[in-house]
Order: structure tokens, then sequence, then C-alpha cells
């Protein structure tokens, strides 16, 4: 566990840093439950 927070919203995945949004990866889609757990 590293404690990180990460906001997941349509096909955007983002780190948090405190209470700000950090870096951000946008697929440009949304991301189905299935593929994603598939990327661990």
């Amino acid at each position: 566990m590293t404690g990180r927070v990460f906001e997941a919203e349509g096909g955007r995945i983002t780190v948090m840093e405190g209470w700000r949004p950090g870096p951000t990866a946008d697929k440009g889609v949304r991301w189905s439950p299935r593929r994603r757990a598939r990327r661990r």
C-alpha cells in the first residue's frame, strides 16, 4: 500500500497530490472495469 489516492472519471485517471490533481492519463474514451483490471 502506498497511500496514494487516484481519481477515475470517464477515460481519465488522475493521481491526487493532496487536495489537488496531479499527473493525469486520458484515454479519450471510457475505461471498462474489465479492461482496467487487465492493465495492473
